[in-house]
């Protein structure tokens, strides 16, 4: 399985990593019209694609971008890279000694998965892509991965027993470039994957990543086996979901919620069995926002049981409290009056005419009240537009506390 690679045309030159390097921070439409650009020995088209792809690439991969012989693929295969916090955490969920990747790509998965491992088996079935991350791992120095360029069900079937963590990222898009919305249209299919692998006799463990979009239900009883189920936010934006399969157990799967942000990591398991009704109130002193994961999830009797606040109704997912939850996971506020839908009666509370305005439950979105109620956006007051449990319609003028 390991693969020997042919000589390496498109990696970079001295001229083009000096050029590269010199380039890092340049505007790449000027760029492309300098004539610097049309050097004999620099390739125009490939050192405008590496400049264009490191700067995207600042906030995503910030250790890997510091190596300068590291080549970037395609835009695509960045576009569905996993960011250097998501790869450290698929990482750290579950212990193993050899992993494997059925599904390699841009490879920043497989760096992270190999640091915790003693051998890591990197499998993609481009071999344009199994080149470049060939060549990234040497200038990593990275000594412990074996490349090759298999279809997955070829890989399975030649897996080494003692590999304990499969991971893979089906492809979302099809053989056309157009996205695909459910997870049996993805590729491989992650169904016909399990079903190999337990023909196989497959005794470890199976990570999936698939799209935040995703039914997280459907997709449960899609895969079956499921333990785990991860949700994972960067600045609370949910960016990936993650599937945890082991063929041996039987229990109901856990949900782990996981917020990075450049002020506060937050980590948060449920049940799942939300069990525990949710209670409703109107607004009393303070405000709450969930977390985008705990959205997601939508256990809002767990949520309620757990923090010891209301909803404000069975659709808002507002929940609101007399006292202060300091330890509640999302964005706080207190109210400050609860107003009708009126411009008459919201503006007075307003400086310069600015608010912050989100709707929850609400029929107008949030441009058309900005425009019926001639507010402009910006400023200190933060204005939640929500339907209560007796289908009144109110405003609620807050300020953040954080």
């Amino acid at each position: 399985m390991q693969l020997i690679f042919q000589s390496l045309t498109m990696f970079t030159s001295e001229e083009e990593r000096q050029f590269i390097k010199l380039h890092l921070h340049s505007d790449v439409g000027k760029l492309s019209l300098s004539k610097q650009i049309s050097a004999p020995n620099i390739r125009r088209d490939f050192v405008l694609n590496q400049i264009s792809a490191y700067q995207k690439s600042i906030t995503k991969l910030p250790t890997i971008r510091e190596n300068l012989d590291f080549i970037f693929p395609p835009s695509l295969s960045i576009e569905q890279a996993s960011s250097e916090i998501t790869a450290k955490y698929k990482s750290e969920i579950c212990r193993y000694r050899i992993s494997a990747d059925l599904t390699g790509g841009m490879g920043i998965d497989s760096i992270f998965l190999a640091k915790n491992a003693d051998k890591h088996y990197y499998n993609e079935l481009s071999n344009e892509l199994a080149e470049i991350f060939s060549h990234n791992v040497s200038s990593l120095n990275i000594k412990n991965i074996t490349i090759s360029t298999s279809d997955a069900f070829d890989f399975i079937a030649n897996l080494p027993e003692t590999v304990d963590l499969i991971f893979f990222d089906p492809a979302r898009r099809n053989s056309a470039g157009r996205k695909t919305y459910f997870l049996e249209d993805t590729f491989p299919d992650p169904a016909k994957v399990l079903q190999c692998l337990r023909n196989k006799n497959f005794r470890g463990k199976i990570l999936i990543k698939t799209s935040p979009l995703l039914d997280i239900s459907r997709a449960i009883n899609l895969l079956s086996n499921v333990t785990q189920v991860h949700v994972i936010s960067i600045n609370n934006e949910c960016k990936e979901l993650l599937f945890l399969v082991d063929f041996s157990s039987q229990s109901a799967p856990t949900f782990h919620v996981y917020d990075h942000s450049a002020s506060q990591e937050i980590c948060l398991v449920f049940s799942g069995e939300d069990t525990a009704e949710a209670s409703y109130s109107d607004p009393q002193k303070y405000i709450y926002e969930p977390l985008s994961g705990i959205y997601k999830l939508g256990f809002w009797g767990e949520v309620c049981e757990r923090y010891g606040v209301a909803a404000l109704s069975p659709n808002s997912h507002l929940f609101t409290s007399d006292k202060l939850i300091e330890d509640f996971p999302g964005r706080k506020f207190e109210i400050e009056a609860t107003e009708k839908v009126n411009a008459a009666v919201i503006r007075p509370h307003l400086e310069d005419g600015k608010a912050n305005i989100t709707t929850r439950n609400f029929p107008q979105s949030v441009d058309e009240l900005r425009k019926s109620l001639k507010i402009k956006d910006g400023g200190e007051k933060y204005l939640f537009f929500t339907t209560l449990s007796n289908k009144s319609r109110i405003c609620l003028i807050c300020s953040k506390l954080s």
